[in-house]
Formats: structure tokens, sequence, C-alpha cells
């Protein structure tokens, strides 16, 4: 169950480090190195620091970063708190998941998409922006394993919005869990986590990174306006592969750098590969549901905490 919440005044992406504190867990290193060539991305003398921590998961979802405000904002886990002023993105009951956009100065928000063909989307989990300004979603039933949600409608996939025309294209499915998803930097390629089914005893692909071809529409083609656009004229997804099997449990929020290296959270901190697909190494740091970039510092979302890690990487740029 996510709510927006913006990142308070007392935990800012500029705060100092004397408003921070190191990151004290089980782990005496706070990195693995598993590749000399993550020597260049990490600054083994910068520990892991706490920038914001609640008693309760405030810090679980979607983080962005918006340069103009200097403020990261994101989404938090509110399974469980049913009152009716709240705006529960991933639905609740009957009423319907959707993506919104978000008038950052009142607040206010406005439904931009809540269905695809006549039924509702099951809980739309992780949110990008692709260069052309369509926004691309993955769409897994954790509303109904998480008893929030009745029985899916639709399948588990990655969907596609281009909120100018109304035009809705399901991209890719065939997936356990999939949960994050990002694009390299010449957004060629898109990245998508899958966490696999939730149980106890038994995590189908649940640490697998999936790697597809992004295809771009022929410019020829045309769209028309309205809910009813030409899906067609959408970016399609081919050449589906394995990209890269995580060391640790549930692949959750990717991210990538500058350079391409691509960043994911797990149940032990946030593993990093290269653009090849292999292991670079991790910085661990406890449970990481997903993260963002600001220049050259990591925010990682634990539920509870926000961690900060000072990098030598940057972030790739988004459009």
């Amino acid at each position: 169950m996510a709510a927006l919440a913006p990142l308070g005044s007392d935990a800012i992406p500029n705060a100092s480090r004397d408003q921070q504190k190191t990151f004290s867990n089980k782990y005496s290193d706070s990195y693995e190195v598993a590749d000399a060539a993550f020597n260049s991305i990490i600054d083994a003398s910068q520990p892991v620091r706490v920038a914001a921590e609640r008693d309760y998961a405030f810090a679980h979802e979607a983080p962005v970063y918006l340069e103009k405000l200097d403020k990261l904002f994101f989404v938090s886990n509110r399974l469980g708190n049913t009152d009716s002023d709240k705006q529960y993105i991933q639905g609740i009951g009957q009423v319907a998941p959707a993506i919104h956009r978000v008038n950052l100065s009142s607040m206010s928000s406005e439904v931009l998409l809540d269905s695809f063909q006549g039924r509702q989307f099951n809980s739309p989990n992780d949110v990008v922006l692709y260069c052309d300004g369509s926004i691309w979603f993955t769409d897994p039933p954790y509303g109904y394993k998480q008893n929030f949600r009745p029985p899916p409608e639709q399948g588990a996939r990655v969907y596609a919005f281009n909120p100018a025309t109304g035009a809705v294209a399901v991209l890719a499915e065939d997936f356990a869990m999939c949960n994050g998803l990002a694009f390299s930097p010449d957004f060629k390629t898109l990245y998508v986590t899958d966490t696999g089914e939730e149980s106890e005893n038994t995590q189908p692909r649940a640490e697998t990174i999936y790697a597809f071809d992004v295809v771009a529409p022929d410019s020829s083609s045309s769209s028309s306006s309205g809910s009813g656009g030409d899906s067609s004229a959408m970016p399609r997804l081919q050449n589906r592969r394995v990209f890269a099997v995580t060391q640790f449990i549930k692949p959750d929020g990717i991210k990538v750098d500058s350079n391409g290296n691509v960043y994911t959270g797990t149940h032990d901190g946030v593993e990093v590969f290269a653009p090849s697909g292999s292991r670079l190494g991790s910085i661990r740091c406890g449970r990481v549901t997903n993260l963002a970039f600001v220049g050259s510092t990591l925010y990682c979302l634990s539920e509870k905490r926000i961690q900060v890690v000072q990098l030598k990487a940057t972030g790739a740029e988004l459009p």
C-alpha cells in the first residue's frame, strides 16, 4: 500500500553529515568487491549513513529527485492503513489502483490511467519515463498476494502509456512478480527485476534481472489522440534475456549510472552489475526496496530509514 510522501525538511538531500548518522548493522564492512572495477564506483572511505529515520515504513518505493526543488519524493508503505483521506496509489479493495499526476504546489493529484481494456490494474509498482515522454510501469499482483486487492484481472506485465495520445501498450509479460524497471543511459535497453512469488518456501525467479532491447516506433507511424490512442505507434521490446542473477534474494528497485552500470536493491543491500551483466560487488546495508541517484550520492529506501552512500559514480540523466 503506498501513499505519496515528500522527504521532510529535517532530511533533505543536501543534509550535512553532521545531521546524518553512520549506519551500524551486522556487517563490519559496507562494501563487498567482486570485481576490481567496483573500486572505480565506490569510495571505500565513505560509510553508509542514515539520512532519515522513522518508527514506521515511510520510505518504501518510487524515489524521484527534483533538482529545482532540491527534494526527494517517494511513496510510503501504508499497508493496513485504510484512512479515507489517504491517496492509495496501489489501490485498496475495489478502489482502482492508478497512475497519478501530482501537483507539487497543492499536493493534489489526478488520475491519468486506472485500467486497461476495461479491467483494473493489479498493483502498479515502479514507474519510469521514456525519452519520448511516455510513462512505463510494472503491474505485479502484490495487492492480491498481500490481501488488500481482489484477484488479479491482468497478468504481471510491463506497460507503456502515452499521456498525450491516451495510447496504452503491453510491452512484456510472463513474469512471476515484475517489479523495478530502468533504462540504460541511451534508452536502448530496459532492465526489469523479477522478485518471484510471495512464498516462504518457494521463490521461482526470485533473483533475476531481465534485459530487453527497446525498439522505437517507426517515424512514419501515425498516432491518434484521446483514450483510443494507437498503441502501434508506441515503442516495443524485443530480445528478452536474463541480464543477471543477484546473489541475494528479491531484486527490487533498479537504477543505472552514467556509465551504464546497473544497481538493484535486495534483501542484503545494493548489488551492482556492469553493462555486460557481470557482478561488480555490493553495498551491504540491509534490505533496500528502491533507490535514487542525486548526483554521486545514492539514496537507498529501507522502509523505516533512508540511507545514503557517497560514490564516485553519478546517476544517468533522466528525461
